[in-house]
């Protein structure tokens, strides 16, 4: 496990759908911070334990940008996109979270 920032005013915990397989709980699909109804879990650690009543989610698709990149292709915060990818085994991610 990682502790990442930035710091929330809830605790959230982003896991895979597979990891979910793994843990015996079904992560809704969410944006970060969409918490209500989630699963929720104990977090053990050397320090001692912290209880979540709700908080595990597999986050959603999302793409991370510099505030002067999303200026620059005409986005702002929670814009939704299209991202393509090319290659041999090229696709399109539609509906995707931008975050600037």
């Amino acid at each position: 496990m990682r502790v990442l920032g930035p710091a929330r005013n809830t605790t959230q915990i982003e896991i895979s759908l597979t990891d979910g397989f793994v843990l015996g709980v079904t992560p809704p699909v969410r944006d970060s911070g969409d918490l209500a109804g989630s699963p929720g879990c104990t977090i053990k650690g050397p320090k001692g334990e912290a209880v979540l009543e709700e908080g595990i989610i597999a986050a959603a698709r999302h793409i991370h940008m510099h505030t002067s990149d999303a200026e620059r292709f005409g986005l702002k915060d929670k814009d939704r996109v299209s991202v393509k990818v090319e290659g041999e085994r090229g696709l399109v991610f539609n509906n995707v979270l931008a975050r600037a």
